[in-house]
């Protein structure tokens, strides 16, 4: 009986140990690439990423992956990934570990001939002035001109290898607000930068440690399905249920916002854009006193959303603060006037793909996962916060876009 006892005691140890020896896998089971073809132009450089399966092999294997392009003349690779267009054709950049291959197939076209590119496009400088800075990127030499007495330019003209140009802007005469445009010629192309001094500052939101943006004052609307340029910002978000952005949504890059022009844009000339991934983590979690900035919140008992305050935000007298409440704050129309007055911005529960939701939004990031999927912000009923999702088919998902310009 004593030996039973003793044998069965050390098959349980034996049990017990070899649980918690789990081996990590140092094998690769599969690898593919970000893209399965990609369109650039010549000079123009694209980074191809290689994602591991498991992931956590990745950084056994990630410096011994082998890069080659089937047509260097056409594209070339290096060690990185770095795919860059040599001349016109087609060529297959190929990635192989381990007996393991992945392949993109790249279309290289002819490069614009003339270049001109401005890195803004607008400054809104407050009543006493600043000084302000852009980059010129130019194929040709270029000149600048502004017929205003109150904006200094330096230098006035560059060759467009990347020409820094210092701007001046200082009171006007009777320190009134004013606005002026800034024009850029390399004799075939023009750039345009507008400038304005006075007037009520945009409120900014951090989405880096070093980076703040200006959000749009509402989510994107398409206003003609036949006029491919017919856009606007949805205006006001919270007064009526079937107006809050009509339930507008977009498939996943499906316009080139930074060239939108759009009806209703009280900020012309602005570069739109959307978040990336890390821009809407930061906004939402990481930024400082993040948690006290964006709550989900009911406007008139009727219209759910989630409401972000910028990085500098006093609260109006007699308005109850977002996040001292343990549930949604339902905010009176008046309420919610006074505090959109002091810069907070509303992003409404809109539904998804077209159907409409009181209780539902998924708004864009302009972050890929790959060629199939992207992530997105949810804002779901019951939440109290938004939070960052992906797994959403770039081809066929349909979600709210909210778009951002960078601050000055």
């Amino acid at each position: 009986m004593r030996n039973i006892y003793f044998f069965a005691m050390m098959l349980m140890v034996a049990f017990i140990a070899g649980c918690g020896t789990e081996t990590p896998p140092t094998e690769i089971e599969d690898f593919r690439l970000n893209k399965r073809s990609i369109t650039i132009q010549e000079g123009e450089t694209y980074r191809l990423r290689v994602f591991f399966e498991p992931e956590s092999v990745e950084e056994l294997f990630a410096d011994k992956i082998v890069w080659e392009s089937s047509k260097p003349k056409v594209a070339t690779v290096d060690d990185e990934g770095n795919v860059t267009g040599v001349k016109v054709g087609e060529c297959t950049i190929t990635a192989t570990c381990k007996g393991f291959e992945a392949s993109c197939k790249v279309e290289v076209e002819e490069a614009d001939p003339v270049i001109l590119t401005i890195s803004k496009t607008s400054i809104h400088a407050p009543e006493e002035g600043g000084e302000y800075s852009l980059i010129v990127t130019s194929s040709e030499s270029w000149d600048a001109t502004c017929t205003a007495g109150w904006v200094t330019l330096s230098p006035t003209s560059g060759s467009g290898d990347n020409d820094v140009v210092s701007i001046q802007v200082s009171p006007t005469p009777d320190n009134t607000e004013a606005s002026t445009t800034v024009t850029f010629d390399n004799g075939q192309k023009t750039a345009t930068l507008s400038i304005h001094i006075g007037g009520k500052q945009q409120p900014t939101f951090s989405v880096s440690a070093t980076k703040k943006v200006v959000f749009s004052i509402g989510n994107l609307l398409k206003n003609d399905a036949d006029n491919p340029t017919a856009f606007s910002f949805a205006e006001p978000q919270y007064f009526d249920y079937n107006k809050i952005g009509k339930r507008h949504t977009f498939k996943f890059e499906e316009y080139d916002y930074s060239t939108m022009v759009i009806d209703n844009d009280p900020e012309k000339g602005e570069a739109w854009r959307v978040l990336t991934k890390d821009e809407w983590e930061y906004l939402l979690n990481k930024r400082p006193d993040a948690d006290k900035k964006q709550r989900q919140i009911i406007i008139n008992s009727m219209i759910y959303g989630l409401c972000i305050l910028p990085d500098e935000f006093s609260y109006p007298t007699d308005v109850n603060e977002i996040y001292k409440a343990e549930s949604s704050v339902n905010y009176s129309e008046a309420d919610w006037k006074k505090l959109e007055a002091n810069g907070a911005k509303f992003m409404p529960c809109i539904g998804v793909g077209g159907t409409g939701s009181n209780y539902l939004s998924v708004y864009w990031t302009s972050t890929p996962v790959d060629d199939v999927y992207a992530y997105y912000a949810a804002i779901v009923s019951g939440n109290l916060y938004a939070t960052i999702g992906s797994e959403a088919k770039v081809a066929t998902s349909k979600f709210a876009v909210r778009l951002v310009h960078d601050a000055e």
